[in-house]
């Protein structure tokens, strides 16, 4: 795989998401665990 030559907005458009989808996993299974208290505000 060749590494881009400068920053590329579609790959860091996807590494933000990505975050977003890894801390809300997070937050599920902590409700899931019981650590978490579940708030359907």
């Amino acid at each position: 795989m060749v590494a881009a030559a400068g920053p590329d907005p579609i790959v860091a458009t996807r590494q933000s998401s990505m975050k977003e989808m890894a801390a809300a996993a997070k937050t599920i299974a902590g409700m899931f665990d019981g650590k978490l208290a579940y708030d359907a505000a």
